[in-house]
């Protein structure tokens, strides 16, 4: 984390999500334009570049969102997966949703089935001082927005929410995308225990994570995290599905699916290229067991 700036990888992967954006780079194009709003000049003038580049070679964004080896087809269809989860709970009657993490997430500003929901999102004060001033321009699809800033250094997590007006008491979805690998295990048990602990029975929880397959990682592991680390990132934890399930257990939840880049693309992509299909990430979803049943109390 740098002072008063987003982080690399919120940075990254709104980058990724507008380029998939652009002129039908992404095979399932998650129809993002609002990630724009929020990215530096720098990388808006790159887009802007890119997509003057396309008017005279159409196949250009598509070419670019190949070379980075899967990656952006693959953050556009993780993100379509979410928002057809966090839509089903909608649909349920959820009515609160927590984004842990949330760095540069647009959902409170594209999604119309948030219109009668409260988007919470937390995140490290720098990040959302910087995406705060940024979105004050961008229409708000939520009921309403509440940014919660948390430095998990210092602060707790639940007093904050208490402080923003989270109701425990009521059924939440919470999303934790792209933040389980750059936590050390302890803290990925932690911070379940303290969603568990404001999660009403039913409450469902859609979580990303890496494996141990992190293609990158177990090809050229060393150069990858030297980087990482050089950006105050690094790369602490891959999980195996059945590690990550126990962890959930633990905390009171119950594993409904673990699905991958595959079966998003089965859902949402048919059989349209996706480059290099990337293997190493997971999306889990699980709901909260009654407070007090077997599952939560192992």
């Amino acid at each position: 984390m740098r002072a008063g700036l987003p982080s690399v990888t919120a940075i990254f992967v709104a980058s990724a999500r507008a380029l998939a954006s652009s002129a039908g780079a992404a095979a399932c194009d998650p129809g993002d334009r609002a990630a724009r709003v929020l990215l530096p000049r720098t990388v808006n003038r790159a887009l802007s570049a890119l997509d003057r580049g396309a008017r005279v070679a159409p196949f250009l964004p598509r070419a670019i969102a190949l070379a980075s080896f899967g990656l952006v087809d693959h953050l556009a269809l993780r993100s379509l997966a979410i928002d057809r989860a966090a839509g089903s709970a909608l649909a349920r009657g959820i009515d609160q949703i927590v984004i842990l993490g949330a760095g540069l997430d647009t959902r409170a500003h594209r999604l119309d089935a948030l219109s009668s929901a409260t988007v919470y999102e937390v995140d490290h004060p720098d990040t959302q001082a910087n995406k705060r001033a940024r979105a004050a321009s961008l229409p708000l699809r939520a009921d309403a927005l509440c940014y919660v800033p948390v430095d998990f250094t210092h602060d707790s997590l639940s007093l904050r929410l208490d402080e923003h007006g989270h109701d425990p008491s009521r059924r939440t979805f919470w999303i934790w995308e792209g933040v389980v690998p750059y936590l050390e295990r302890a803290a990925i048990r932690a911070t379940l225990q303290a969603v568990a602990e404001r999660s009403a029975a039913g409450s469902e929880l859609a979580t990303t994570y890496a494996t141990p397959a992190l293609i990158w990682m177990r090809h050229t592991k060393w150069l990858v995290s030297l980087g990482m680390r050089a950006l105050g990132e690094p790369v602490r934890t891959l999980l195996e599905p059945d590690e990550y399930a126990r962890l959930l257990v633990e905390g009171g939840f119950h594993g409904n699916s673990d699905t991958d880049t595959a079966a998003w693309l089965a859902m949402f992509g048919g059989e349209r290229p996706l480059g290099a299909m990337i293997s190493y990430e997971r999306l889990s979803l699980a709901t909260r067991e009654a407070h007090g049943s077997p599952a939560a109390r192992r």
